[in-house]
């Protein structure tokens, strides 16, 4: 019997390559901190050994943590790889934990008051999509500030928000493990080229959840021959929403993803990374992720400065270009297509020449009067006679 190839695997190998030239301790007080003080039992796993396994597992392209624990045991180089003695690997009980760990935040004294959040992620949810979108609508509707565009009130938002730290949650520590062990070190090693000028690109993607879009009844209505009720619905997934994926003109059950990256001559480099519901669309996605990235660079005093961003027509929204000057950065951003064709005209005017300017009814180009509220709308007027007030009377004059 020939002796197996102690060759390995090519995707092995790669992945193994690039966790050589990542270093990981700089996360372990950050990870710690995740752990009791004092805990009962046998000692925890190292957390950077965790984190490493659960890298390899992306690199790897797999998707079943039972399944990655299960090679991690009975492959011993595979085990290597990943930082632990042959036949000394995590099982599935400590992989899923790490999970809650760093849902859950720092470890705080006992309490029975308090709920972690992984448990609330848990279990099966009771949910009427139907009608949690009704009431987005009615929340918005019933906004004061429903005049204004969702980026508008969105710049807002961000700018009177702007001396504020970031809320302690899941991807506030995300944000921190990439800055500590990925952007940080690029940065030492000029891989992101000038720090004090960069240049930032990024897109959203949609990341589909794994429960069922429609749910499991709450009812017996199939019992009874009824198809599709009108009664709240079983769901694994609490947070997920219906969302446009508009790159393959399609929807989506799940959540949504932005990557502001450093492009480079060899690759880019992502530098923060944005998770929002499905619903949520890039237009606010883009400048909350800048946002967060600023101030994650703040709370880890990142000697960087963001010169411009570059976005594509997604992002072409007119809060963006209020937001993104306000913070001394040159947004350059796709013109959208529905941009290419000028507004109808309204009142007396009929249509356009191929400027935009509006047209009266005699076929002439109307004069530019003013801008409405808000500075988007314009307002012309016959080019033969204009208003003006005579003696506290309003004429029109030639």
């Amino acid at each position: 019997m020939r002796r197996q190839a102690r060759r390995l695997p090519e995707a092995w190998h790669e992945a193994a390559l690039v966790l050589l030239r990542l270093d990981l301790d700089p996360a372990r007080p950050l990870l710690r901190a995740l752990y009791a003080p004092g805990p009962r039992g046998r000692p925890p796993y190292d957390p950077i050994g965790v984190l490493r396994a659960f890298l390899r597992m992306l690199l790897l392209h797999d998707k079943s943590l039972p399944q990655w624990a299960n090679d991690l045991r009975t492959h011993p180089r595979l085990a290597q790889l990943a930082g632990f003695a042959p036949f000394q690997t995590p099982a599935v009980g400590t992989l899923y934990p790490f999970i809650d760990r760093l849902e859950d935040g720092p470890s705080p004294p006992p309490c029975a008051h308090r709920v972690r959040p992984s448990r609330l992620r848990k279990g099966r949810h009771r949910r009427h999509l139907k009608q949690e979108q009704a009431q987005r609508h009615a929340a918005q509707a019933s906004d004061p500030t429903q005049a204004d565009t969702v980026t508008e009130r969105l710049a807002q938002e961000l700018l009177a928000a702007a001396d504020q730290p970031r809320a302690q949650a899941l991807l506030t520590r995300l944000e921190d493990l990439l800055c500590t062990c990925g952007v940080l070190p690029s940065v030492q090693r000029g891989l992101l080229g000038d720090r004090q000028a960069l240049v930032l690109c990024g897109d959203g993607a949609t990341l589909p959840t794994g429960a069922r879009p429609h749910g499991r009844p709450t009812c017996d209505g199939r019992a009874q021959g009824i198809s599709r009720c009108e009664h709240d619905r079983w769901d694994t997934d609490a947070t997920a929403p219906w969302g446009y994926d508009a790159s393959r003109n399609t929807y989506v059950f799940g959540h949504r993803s932005l990557q502001p990256c450093v492009v480079t001559p060899e690759h880019p480099l992502p530098v923060h990374i944005g998770l929002a519901p499905g619903h949520v669309t890039d237009c606010t996605m883009g400048p909350t992720s800048l946002d967060r990235f600023l101030k994650t660079c703040t709370a880890h005093a990142l000697p960087v400065t963001v010169r411009a961003v570059v976005y594509d027509s997604g992002l072409d929204a007119h809060g963006i270009y209020g937001v993104v000057p306000a913070q001394a950065i040159t947004p350059v951003i796709a013109l959208h297509p529905r941009r290419r064709e000028h507004p109808a005209p309204t009142g007396t005017a009929t249509q356009v020449n191929a400027h935009g300017v509006p047209l009266c009814p005699a076929g002439l180009p109307m004069r530019r009067h003013r801008f409405g509220p808000g500075g988007r709308r314009i307002y012309s007027h016959c080019p033969v006679k204009r208003p003006t007030r005579r003696a506290g009377r309003l004429q029109w004059v030639a």
